[in-house]
């Protein structure tokens, strides 16, 4: 770093070794106790974060692999946001990058992760939620329904819902896990297992907001080429009601998408 000023110097010397003191001398001028205590205040800081977003995932690891997991992402992960609250987010993402270099201790880390993150997202999501509506089956099929902004439709390859200490599963089931993470009018972040053709209803309302929940019925069952159409139309209609009255959809005005 020859062109750079003393002060940045100084500054990069000094960062360099908070976030990896194995690798990084200390800045010789500064007392080593002193660099220890800002090494720990900082390492601490983004540690418990971590932990407090990610508790199953930590609950996973020993106690040396869960440190080493954090200092490896302290040390590698560049943040561009000032924002403590952005750490979870880049740390699925380290995550995500470690998983498609088989790095991860676990298959189902990644997928974990970011189901953890997604219901810390929830809770602290500014908005409120719209309390629940009742209509009768026929309203319903001819209304137009959007996905609240506080629902998450969510696919994974491991039932990320069910792993703890006592539940690991090593390679992924045969079918998918379909969830749906929401806040409900009480504020309560919650899930909800559904399946594929409740989640292809969901993705078809995302993609089509303006369309009535009869017209989504149907594309969908034509899609899955479903053998009972008619059985298939009335489960839909439960199905929707369902999400209505947990405020993971709600009526839309005409117009208004």
């Amino acid at each position: 770093m020859p062109d750079l000023p003393v002060f940045q110097k100084k500054q990069f010397e000094f960062s360099a070794y908070i976030r990896d003191p194995q690798q990084f001398p200390a800045p010789p001028d500064v007392e080593p106790r002193r660099m220890a205590v800002y090494r720990e205040l900082f390492f601490n800081n983004v540690e418990g974060f971590l932990a407090s977003t990610f508790p199953v995932l930590k609950s996973l690891l020993e106690k040396n692999q869960w440190l080493a997991l954090v200092q490896d992402y302290f040390c590698n992960n560049r943040s561009d946001s000032p924002y403590f609250t952005s750490i979870p987010e880049q740390f699925v993402d380290y995550l995500n990058s470690r998983q498609a270099g088989n790095s991860n201790p676990l298959p189902f880390m990644h997928e974990l992760a970011h189901y953890e993150w997604v219901e810390m997202v929830l809770m602290m999501a500014e908005g409120d939620v719209l309390a629940p509506e009742k209509l009768d089956n026929n309203t319903l099929l001819s209304s137009a329904v959007r996905v609240s902004d506080l629902a998450y439709p969510l696919a994974y390859q491991f039932p990320v819902h069910q792993i703890s200490p006592e539940n690991q599963p090593q390679s992924s089931p045969e079918n998918p896990t379909y969830l749906v993470v929401y806040r409900d009018d009480d504020d309560d972040v919650k899930f909800m297992e559904i399946n594929a053709v409740t989640y292809a209803l969901i993705e078809s309302m995302e993609t089509h907001p303006g369309q009535q929940c009869q017209q989504h019925l149907q594309s969908v069952i034509q899609q899955l080429n479903h053998p009972q159409p008619e059985q298939a139309f009335a489960y839909g209609v439960d199905i929707l009601q369902g999400l209505l009255e947990r405020s993971i959809l709600t009526i839309v005005e005409p117009g208004k998408y």
